[in-house]
C-alpha cells in the first residue's frame, strides 16, 4: 500500500493549530481557500474522548485525462475524522464518490510543540487502489493531491498567522470542550 510522510513547520503554537483545525468556521474557511467547489460538514460531534468530524469534499482534480475519466466530473469523497484528546492525533478514512469497493485511503495528522509559538505538523497517509492497468496512475494522483492540500494547508496556516494581529486569522479559536 503506497504511503506518504509530509512535514512542515509552522508559526504557531500546537494548541492554536489544534483549536483553528477543529474549528468548523476556519474549516470551511480554509477548504475555500484551497479552491474546493464544495465542502460541507455532514456531521461534527464533541464527546469526552474525541471530537469527530465528518465532510463531504468535491476537490478539484489536478490529474491525468485518463484519471480524471474513471474519476468522473463530479468526484468527490466523505472523509470521516476523529481527534483523539490523549494523544492530540487526527486521524481520517476517505471514502470516494467511485471506486470505493477498489480502494483506501486514510492517514494521520501529528502536530509537535517546537517553542511556544512553532509546531511541527507531520502528515501520514496511506492510499491503495486496486484496479490492473490503472491503480497505480490512480493512486499517484491521489498522493499528489494529498501532498499539494497538505502543503496548502500549512501555507495557509501561516498567511493567517502572518497577516492577523493576535494570529490565525478572524475566526473565533474554540477549544473543543
Amino acid at each position: 500500500m503506497p504511503t506518504m510522510t509530509l512535514t512542515r513547520d509552522i508559526s504557531c503554537s500546537a494548541d492554536a493549530f489544534w483549536r483553528h483545525f477543529l474549528n468548523n468556521d476556519f474549516a470551511k474557511s480554509l477548504f475555500r481557500g484551497l479552491g474546493f467547489p464544495s465542502y460541507e460538514i455532514i456531521e461534527f460531534r464533541e464527546e469526552p474522548g474525541a471530537v469527530y468530524r465528518s465532510v463531504r469534499a468535491e476537490p478539484r482534480l489536478d490529474a491525468p485525462a485518463v484519471v480524471r475519466n474513471l474519476l468522473g466530473p463530479r468526484f468527490a469523497y466523505v472523509e470521516k475524522g476523529r481527534w483523539e484528546r490523549a494523544t492530540k492525533r487526527w486521524s481520517w478514512t476517505m471514502i470516494p464518490s467511485v471506486l470505493a469497493d477498489r480502494s483506501t485511503s486514510s492517514g494521520v495528522l501529528d502536530v509537535q510543540a517546537l517553542e511556544p509559538s512553532r509546531c511541527r505538523m507531520q502528515v501520514k497517509a496511506r492510499n491503495e487502489v486496486r484496479m490492473l492497468g490503472v491503480g497505480s496512475l490512480v493512486e499517484g494522483a491521489v498522493e499528489r493531491a494529498l501532498r499539494s492540500g497538505w502543503n496548502s494547508t500549512a501555507d495557509y496556516f501561516e498567511a493567517h498567522v502572518a497577516t492577523s494581529p493576535g494570529g490565525l486569522g478572524s475566526v473565533p479559536p474554540r477549544e473543543p470542550s
